[in-house]
């Protein structure tokens, strides 16, 4: 059994109905306190002091920079080309 254009565009409109639901039934959260949330140059250097200490979490940054260095330009190449030389994308 296979589905067609319809089936596929109705799931996807089902799951951004469910997306914008979850949106929508999300409460604001009250902020209390005082500067502490507030950005310094302070709170940026102790967040990057702790993303560069966490070894996990610089696997993964290296993970996803080598997918935008190297996967990026795969992607995009034949719209580059398309652009650059006017020619159909077959």
């Amino acid at each position: 059994m296979t589905f067609g254009p319809a089936a596929a565009f109705g799931m996807d409109a089902a799951t951004y109905l469910c997306g914008i639901g979850a949106l929508l039934a999300m409460r604001q959260k009250e902020f209390r306190g005082g500067d502490e949330g507030a950005l310094s140059r302070h709170a940026l250097a102790e967040g990057w002091r702790y993303a560069l200490q966490r070894r996990d979490l610089l696997g993964t940054y290296f993970v996803d920079m080598n997918a935008m260095f190297f996967g990026m330009p795969n992607a995009l190449f034949p719209a580059f080309d398309r652009v650059t030389f006017s020619r159909r994308i077959e």
